[in-house]
């Protein structure tokens, strides 16, 4: 998968440099038109801040962790580095290796293209759109999975698709837009892989 994966996500970013860290963004943003991305979050209300700080993912967490949950701190401070206050995140991630090797940021260009699907179902959601897709598309619409920021500042889990444009790309949101995406785009066989493990 891993050389698949490179080249899928070499091709839906157009093959040019991944954008993976804060500084490759503002490099991104400098050079880029009809980026709609800024970092004016709204901040999180306190009660939640504190319920956030007695979970294990917190920032402020102080209590003991599992030991399972460690690799996933390293995503956490991976993706609060590019921005944000918080990151939501399960206690494994099936897809943790490829998104710290392959992740990418997947900033909105212009604006997020909307193919509504269920609320809550981000994943099946871009899996069913993908497969509706992967004929009339093929090469040019992948399903991508990772997390997104929302506009408060907090990133969750989440599944999009992208279709490659001429000289960019466009996200195609399932169900709300966010601020900021980071994952993998998959085609092909991995993106087949993908969704069957998600619509089982």
């Amino acid at each position: 998968m891993h050389d698949t994966l490179r080249e899928a996500m070499m091709q839906m970013g157009m093959g040019k440099t991944p954008v993976r860290s804060k500084k490759d963004l503002v490099a991104f943003l400098k050079k880029s038109k009809g980026v709609q991305y800024h970092e004016n979050c709204r901040l999180i209300k306190e009660d939640w801040k504190r319920w956030m700080n007695g979970v294990w993912w917190g920032t402020g967490y102080t209590g003991e962790l599992e030991p399972r949950a460690v690799p996933m701190l390293k995503l956490r401070d991976t993706l609060l580095a590019i921005g944000g206050e918080e990151a939501c995140l399960p206690i494994q991630d099936p897809d943790l290796d490829h998104l710290m090797e392959y992740g990418q940021i997947w900033v909105v260009q212009k604006k997020v293209r909307m193919k509504r699907g269920e609320a809550s179902r981000c994943h099946q959601n871009s899996a069913y759109l993908w497969q509706a897709n992967r004929y009339y598309n093929a090469g040019i619409f992948g399903v991508a999975t990772g997390y997104a920021m929302s506009d408060d500042g907090v990133w969750r889990q989440h599944s999009w698709c992208v279709l490659k444009k001429p000289r960019s790309y466009q996200i195609v949101e399932t169900t709300t837009p966010r601020e900021l995406y980071f994952g993998v785009c998959m085609l092909g066989s991995d993106a087949e892989r993908f969704c069957e493990s998600v619509c089982m």
